[in-house]
């Protein structure tokens, strides 16, 4: 469980290492964490299994960075359509629509720095493929919305080729 910590002057929010949850697609694991007089920020390694898909979400308090360690991930970020390789990175800035997905048949990893205030109650979740509270889309996510949807119609397509 995230707890918050004070540190020279403003509070920043921070993971403990080896916190870990399972999701319906994965799971992450905190790997680091550090609070600098400038900022916080926190890593983590995600399992994205196969065939599946994060929420898209936003966060308010927070820029991510994704290094694809193994793998291929598909991404969405800010209404554009991504594959990303092993080795390769991304920048996701704060308050921007984003998800990742594995198209793949072996889990996808990946290392996600986050900077900022880093709280897991700062997901702004818009869609999710498995019925956690979401909140109403608007104009400004259209596009990514859009491309969430023809994710899982594909990821939908695979399920079935298979079945």
């Amino acid at each position: 469980m995230p707890h918050v910590v004070t540190g020279k002057g403003w509070q920043s929010a921070e993971y403990n290492v080896w916190d870990y949850d399972q999701r319906p697609w994965g799971f992450w694991l905190v790997t680091d964490t550090r609070d600098t007089k400038d900022s916080a920020y926190c890593e983590k390694i995600i399992i994205v299994a196969p065939g599946k898909i994060l929420s898209l979400q936003s966060h308010k308090l927070r820029h991510e960075t994704w290094t694809v360690l193994d793998g291929t991930l598909t991404a969405v970020i800010d209404g554009s359509y991504l594959m990303l390789k092993t080795g390769q990175k991304i920048e996701v800035p704060a308050d921007c629509p984003h998800c990742m997905a594995n198209l793949n048949d072996t889990p996808c990893v990946v290392k996600e720095r986050q900077t900022g205030i880093c709280l897991e109650s700062d997901i702004v979740r818009y869609m999710d493929a498995y019925g956690r509270l979401t909140t109403d889309t608007n104009d400004r996510i259209k596009s990514s919305a859009d491309l969430y949807l023809a994710i899982l119609e594909q990821m939908q397509g695979k399920q079935q080729k298979y079945a």
